[in-house]
């Protein structure tokens, strides 16, 4: 998941920025990136909902907000964009991008801390 993460910001980045204004296959490739991400991201978080696997709360409860407020951002910036409000797309955008992967990282750090290990993946015994 992290590695996909990352890709997808090297995606975004040429579709959002290096390409800015211009038709790209980057922008393509970064819709179709963020869709799988976004759905792997909400599949966790049902798989944990129903049981089938175990997450703590915290790291599954960080990843559903940070899902729906970024859906909410996406939503946003579409609206914004329809009506031609450039500035307020920006910011919408923008802050699509930082809410994904700043949840999935907080929740993989509350994964790993009420993890199994005890608080860390490489405990000297």
């Amino acid at each position: 998941m992290g590695a996909s993460i990352f890709v997808n910001g090297l995606f975004s980045y040429m579709g959002d920025v290096a390409t800015w204004g211009w038709h790209s296959f980057w922008k393509t490739a970064d819709v179709i990136l963020a869709t799988i991400n976004t759905l792997v991201q909400v599949t966790i978080v049902v798989l944990g909902a129903m049981g089938v696997a175990s997450f703590p709360l915290a790291a599954a409860g960080t990843l559903a907000v940070s899902i729906v407020i970024a859906l909410g951002c996406k939503s946003r910036a579409g609206r914004a964009r329809k009506r031609g409000d450039c500035d307020a797309f920006l910011f919408w955008h923008s802050a699509w991008h930082y809410t994904l992967p700043l949840g999935a990282a907080v929740g993989s750090q509350l994964l790993l801390s009420e993890g199994p290990w005890g608080g860390s993946v490489c405990q000297v015994t």
